[in-house]
């Protein structure tokens, strides 16, 4: 047989007050039923951890040794369970987030993990950078807890909840030498021919969705680009127009200008995304911290 957890506890108590009465009330058992734990316990080890006498209690070498590995174990499973309670609660374990670059540019994430962060300090905190269809993708597969990104119809689906946490405008980025950059709003009209820069990493081209809804037309794509850095990098260097949220400004290389169209950009809702029925109590909590901003 091998020694049950009240058996170590029993031990324990008794080794530490060296009293068979004291040891009893300590683990509010009545004192025939610790003395049976005490032998069962020597029993299935084969050997004698304690030496008493009417008088006295006394704890063996083996004892000693004994003892010193039962607290060990004991403590590891108070603190096994408690970390077990508090990730029950929502006060520790860990949440796999998943965002896009340009949340990262407009310093949402970086505002809504210092707040959570200061208020839980004991939940891991997995943050990734992912296109929003691989964030949407991690989702269902349990790889992520939650993701950010454009609250479109993908995002609607059955399988998840979400709530919108911000709402970004778009702007056209032209390089600063453009003919057009000179103008305080841009005529749509005139765009018609210009070539245009994408960055699919936004979501499902949702620029050329944005500019489109804007203007009545599609734009003319020539080149794409796979970070917003370079999108604008690429838009500094000459080589088209861009529609990007406007919170990519503070990140905009020289030469980029950024203006309105004479017609209004469509906002983007950006959701904070995540699974139905996900039981990871620090999502919960998460959760709750936004819908609490």
């Amino acid at each position: 047989m091998i020694p049950e957890i009240r058996h170590l506890r029993a031990f324990a108590a008794v080794a530490e007050e060296l009293h068979f009465g004291r040891a009893a009330v300590r683990l509010n058992i009545v004192q025939p039923a610790l003395s049976m734990q005490i032998r069962q316990l020597e029993e299935m080890l084969g050997v004698r951890l304690l030496d008493r006498t009417r008088r006295s209690v006394a704890v063996t070498e083996p004892g000693q040794l004994f003892l010193e590995e039962a607290r060990r174990i004991l403590r590891a499973l108070d603190q096994a369970i408690d970390l077990a309670q508090r990730a029950g609660r929502g006060e520790a374990g860990r949440l796999a987030i998943g965002y896009s670059a340009a949340t990262a540019y407009s310093g949402l994430l970086s505002r809504l993990l210092s707040a959570f962060h200061a208020a839980l300090p004991e939940i891991t905190l997995d943050v990734r950078e992912l296109h929003p269809a691989m964030q949407r993708e991690a989702l269902l597969t349990r790889e992520l807890d939650i993701g950010f990104v454009v609250a479109n119809a993908e995002s609607r689906k059955p399988a998840f909840d979400s709530l919108v946490v911000e709402r970004w405008r778009m702007a056209l980025a032209l390089p600063t030498g453009h003919p057009l950059a000179k103008r305080a709003v841009v005529p749509f009209d005139l765009l018609r021919e210009e070539p245009f820069i994408t960055y699919e990493a936004l979501g499902e081209d949702l620029g050329v969705d944005a500019f489109r809804e804007a203007a009545g037309f599609a734009p003319m794509v020539r080149h794409h680009a796979q970070s917003p850095i370079m999108l604008l990098s690429l838009v500094g260097a000459g080589l088209g127009i861009a529609t990007v949220p406007t919170i990519l400004q503070s990140a905009a290389p020289p030469g980029v200008t950024f203006l309105q169209g004479d017609r209004a950009f469509p906002e983007l809702p950006i959701a904070a995304l995540f699974r139905r029925h996900n039981g990871n109590a620090a999502l919960r909590r998460f959760v709750e911290g936004l819908e609490a901003v």
